[in-house]
């Protein structure tokens, strides 16, 4: 537990011998009805003088003169008879030449999602918190987002923020809470994390000429449901001493509605990366397909910074579906069962035509801790799930020796691969669609 109490505390720092300086990164039939018969008219064969009504050469004695309103009945002059008319086939008729057909309106945009709401409006190149009404923190309190908007940019981050996990009353409200912000998330806590840690990562400095993110469009989504964003649930957790405590386990639902308004408002760019660290990292993976469909025709990328997909220690999948009300990805065959067996569903599903990548050290004690696996059966976990990886064309880990935890906030700026390659640079092949992104592992 004390393990796991520090995969929460240290959701963007690290655990284990070789730790670096800390920095805190959880801080959010009817049958057809028979025709009737029909009868047709016969034919008629008169001429039009047959069909004409036998007149009288003059007016009966009793007609009205002129004077008395004369001019009101018809002459025999005047008579006349419509002739039948033909019967013709309405494929023969002829529109006049003069008349266009209705045509559809090529400016007329597409109709409207009904779960869209009004696109976000913010100021340029400046960090704003913006409160969304209908999201839930554990607490019940509500939370919203942080963004950056850059005018005219091609491609936005969605950075999902980490922060441990809890499923039970123990993990969530006992001696060590395993999960960070259980209390809220507002723009007070924003303000503190967004000028203490992360502007100091690479993904959000937009003076490092290394970000390939510093023109894009950047957002911020907070950490506050303890259930790596995939949970849709309110559960009462009952302690070992009859304690009850409710908590609002909501991150999936939160998501949905993040994306109410972010997809309109992000509606010009040509790419969306979602991305995220410990938590937030399986929060993008498991995540992928929803904002994917949100988005349509708009590619969605993963970048996963310490949230690899691996099978925990025995039970503890199913304790976590659970407890959170994990929605599976929609066909998943064996995914109740297996993370493995999800990883491969989106390998198979949502890789080909887009890009999945993983960053991660080879015995990150923090995820070893909460999976139940000793950091030694981490790293073999860790390497078959990137040799799954090398197996699919647009997935690969960048992977590096040590005990620590997130690379992207303990200086993805100087951290490199046993090639020699940068990491700032792999991610930019990454987002850059280069030919030359490829796996990088240790030996």
């Amino acid at each position: 537990m004390a393990a796991l109490g520090c995969a929460a505390l240290l959701g963007a720092g690290a655990c284990g011998d070789d730790a670096a300086p800390v920095f805190e990164a959880g801080q959010q039939g009817v049958p057809d009805a028979e025709a009737p018969d029909v009868v047709e008219p016969e034919e008629d064969t008169t001429g039009l003088e047959d069909a004409a009504p036998d007149l009288p050469d003059s007016p009966p004695q009793d007609a009205a003169s002129p004077e008395d309103g004369a001019d009101d009945v018809p002459s025999p002059d005047d008579a006349s008879v419509d002739p039948p008319e033909a019967d013709v086939p309405v494929e023969d008729a002829q529109a006049p030449e003069d008349v266009e057909p209705p045509q559809p309106d090529a400016d007329e945009p597409p109709p409207v999602p009904d779960w869209w709401e009004p696109p976000l409006e913010t100021p340029a190149h400046e960090w704003t918190w913006v409160d969304f009404p209908d999201t839930r923190c554990a607490d019940g309190s509500i939370t919203g987002l942080g963004i950056n908007y850059s005018p005219g940019a091609d491609k936005v981050l969605l950075y999902m923020e980490g922060g441990g996990a809890c499923w039970d009353y123990n993990t969530c409200f006992g001696p060590v809470s395993t999960a960070l912000h259980l209390d809220g998330f507002n723009a007070r806590t924003f303000d503190g994390l967004i000028t203490d840690v992360y502007l100091n990562s690479l993904l959000f400095d937009r003076d490092d000429a290394r970000n390939p993110f510093a023109d894009a469009h950047i957002v911020f989504l907070p950490y506050c449901t303890a259930d790596v964003f995939g949970g849709d649930r309110i559960a009462q957790l009952e302690g070992p001493f009859g304690q009850r405590e409710l908590i609002h386990f909501r991150g999936r639902a939160n998501l949905e509605a993040y994306l109410a308004r972010l997809v309109p408002t992000f509606q010009d760019v040509d790419k969306v990366v979602l991305s995220g660290s410990s938590a937030g990292g399986f929060g993008a993976g498991f995540s992928w397909p929803l904002v994917q469909e949100r988005f349509g025709d708009i590619r969605v990328d993963v970048l996963d910074d310490s949230g690899p997909p691996l099978d925990p220690d025995d039970g503890l999948w199913a304790h976590w579906q659970e407890a959170w009300n994990v929605r599976l990805p929609e066909g998943c065959d064996g995914c109740e069962r297996s993370v493995a067996a999800v990883r491969d569903h989106l390998t198979q599903t949502m890789v080909p035509g887009r890009r999945l990548g993983l960053l991660s050290f080879t015995r990150d004690t923090v995820i070893s801790a909460f999976f139940g696996l000793l950091p030694i059966i981490f790293e073999e976990r860790l390497r078959q799930a990137c040799g799954d990886f090398e197996q699919v064309e647009g997935a690969n880990c960048f992977v590096v020796r040590g005990r620590l935890h997130t690379l992207l906030l303990l200086g993805a700026q100087n951290t490199t691969a046993d090639s020699g390659l940068p990491m700032w640079r792999w991610i930019e092949q990454m987002v850059e669609d280069d030919p030359e992104w490829s796996q990088q592992m240790p030996r």
